[in-house]
Order: C-alpha cells, then structure tokens, then sequence
C-alpha cells in the first residue's frame, strides 16, 4: 500500500481521514464502496446469518425498529404495496411483473376504470376516492399480476368490486356520487 504524500497533510490517520483533498476524498470514497460490495457479498453468502441478526436486533428493541419501518415505508410508499402485490402473486402461483400505481394511472387517463371519474392522485389510502391498482381478474381468482390485468380505480370502487368481476357502472357512480 502506498504511504500518503506529505503534501496532503497526512502524518496520523484522524488527519488523513479529514484531508478535504480531491484525492484523499476519491480514496475514501473508493473504500467506502469496497466495504459495501463486500457487505453485500458476505449477505447474499449468509442468509441464515443475516436473518438471525435481523430478529436479534429486533427483539432488543422492536419498538425502534417498528419505527423505522414505518419511516421506510412512508419515505416510500409504493415499494410495501408492490412487495405485497408480488408476495400475494407468489402465493396463488399466478405471473407477476413489475408496475406502478403511476404508471397504471396514466395508462387509464386518471380516471376509475369502475366509476369512470376522475382519480386524485394526492389522495391517501383510506379515502375513499384514493387511487388504488385493482385486477380486473382477481389474484384470488386465478388472475396475473400483469400489466393486462390491472386498471385504475378509486378505493372504494375497487372496495366494492371486492374479488369480482365488475358490477354495472351505475352501481359504482352512485358510490362515488356523494364523495365528489
């Protein structure tokens, strides 16, 4: 290993680790990801290891990690649905891809496939005219999760259809006619 050059200022390692240098940051950086492939390859190499220390530091303090969780899946809202749409997938052994609520909002015109209204996209699940990804054939049913099978629809339209096909339009514009 090379030693540093003195004109980076570096005589003891707390100096070398504050040198605002080009040079020494690109080190650091270098080293950094060394560490991160590294850390990657020993988990995908240990994951019964990796799982035992999951539920270890999760039963020394779960309230913490519960919240950490929560801001996970706040910071990233789309990822728990699609990883529970995905999981759901895997259990009825149906074909899964991947997509996303905004996606398949732009695809269907922002509009209720059920209801034919307009979805507000800054609306939260559960208000009743969030928008949610319904399957026009239900994963219970036998339905893929795939693009062909999803459409845009308003939560309690989507509520409502529960795992059916789709009733009669008039049913769905008289459940969204008083929220609007």
């Amino acid at each position: 290993m090379a030693r540093p050059s003195p004109e980076h200022g570096r005589t003891t390692l707390a100096v070398a680790l504050k040198c605002p240098c080009e040079l020494c940051e690109a080190a650091r950086e270098r080293r950094r990801e060394q560490m991160r492939e590294a850390k990657r390859i020993w988990r995908k190499a240990n994951p019964e290891l990796v799982r035992e220390q999951r539920q270890e530091r999760y039963w020394k303090n779960p309230e913490r990690e519960r919240e950490q969780n929560r801001l996970w899946r706040d910071a990233n809202p789309g990822w728990s649905s699609a990883k529970e749409r995905r999981r759901r997938a895997r259990k009825a052994l149906v074909e899964s891809e991947p997509y996303t609520l905004a996606a398949v909002a732009e695809a269907d015109g922002f509009e209720c496939v059920l209801c034919e209204r307009p979805v507000d996209m800054t609306k939260t699940v559960p208000h009743p005219l969030a928008p949610t990804v319904d399957h026009a054939l239900p994963i219970s049913l036998g339905g893929p999760d795939t693009w062909d099978n999803v459409q845009l629809a308003h939560f309690v339209c989507n509520s409502a259809k529960g795992n059916r096909f789709a009733l009669p339009l008039a049913y769905y514009q008289r459940l969204t006619a008083d929220l609007a």
